[in-house]
């Protein structure tokens, strides 16, 4: 999304582990506090989870886009993740599911729930609330997938007014708000507990399967579609779109696949008059 960005040589910055922590809830995480600045580094962070497999090998573009946007610290929160190149706003923090199972019992006062990577999608709209030392760092923070070129994102979020709440792809605007690509939220209580408006948002949790909490597509319903159009409509919340579209790469494929790669598609990225460019040959 965004294609157009600098190509450069990343690196992530992992963060070390002690004892106690701040927050006092995962001890992988205890020397945070120490270890990164308590006040703002950055105006906005943005969030990427991966629970129960390896990173995708395609993740050292996103780091790649990534370092193009200094003015934003990207959190990669899951198994090691290493590169043998340079991002000084990109870091690294170890979580598993069990780690991640204490944040919700803690945070959401929800347990027993089943942590596949699917259930990931419906935890999105909480991510601000289940992890209140990244998102107390900045004035914005973003749920992302971690399939998303970045462009001039930092444009973007740079273009934000004081009385901003809420920064969407425009694809998006103003209806129906919520998507699970890509959120910018103000780090202000209305907003990070904005998912408590729904009445089903701990049935939503406790559901085997993936409810479609976060997306404005499908699902049981009352999900973040219900909540960001009610208060749209009743003036609750300032929201803006993006300038630039989100751009995605679309592939025709049955309903038991999701890889492109297994239906022969290639798709190439390389750097192009100092812009980083996307080629897909293929199933589309």
């Amino acid at each position: 999304g965004f294609m157009q960005t600098s190509p450069l040589d990343v690196r992530t910055t992992s963060v070390g582990c002690s004892s106690n922590a701040e927050h006092g809830v995962d001890a992988e995480w205890d020397a945070f506090s120490h270890m990164i600045p308590a006040r703002h580094t950055s105006a906005a962070g943005v969030l990427h989870l991966q629970i129960g497999a390896p990173w995708p090998t395609w993740i050292r573009f996103i780091l790649l886009a990534a370092a193009a946007n200094t003015e934003i610290t990207f959190y990669f929160l899951g198994p090691p993740l290493e590169s043998a190149s340079e991002c000084s706003n990109c870091l690294w923090l170890p979580l598993d599911e069990r780690s991640l199972q204490r944040r919700v019992v803690r945070y959401l006062n929800v347990s027993g729930i089943t942590l596949s990577p699917r259930k990931m999608c419906d935890l999105k709209p909480m991510w601000a609330t289940l992890f209140p030392e990244l998102t107390e760092r900045h004035r914005w923070i973003a749920y992302s997938d971690y399939d998303i070129l970045y462009g001039r994102l930092a444009d973007e979020v740079a273009a934000l007014e004081e009385n901003d709440e809420m920064l969407v792809p425009s694809s998006y605007f103003p209806q129906p708000l919520s998507n699970g690509n890509l959120v910018f939220i103000r780090t202000i209580p209305k907003m990070v507990n904005a998912f408590r408006r729904s009445p089903v948002w701990r049935d939503a949790l406790r559901h085997d399967g993936y409810w479609v909490f976060d997306e404005w597509w499908g699902g049981a319903g009352d999900s973040m579609v219900e909540v960001y159009n009610d208060m749209w409509l009743h003036g609750e919340v300032q929201a803006r779109s993006t300038r630039r579209h989100l751009l995605q790469a679309s592939c025709s494929l049955d309903a038991r696949a999701l890889h492109p790669s297994r239906h022969e598609t290639c798709i190439t990225l390389n750097g192009f008059e100092g812009c980083l460019m996307a080629l897909a040959d293929g199933a589309g």
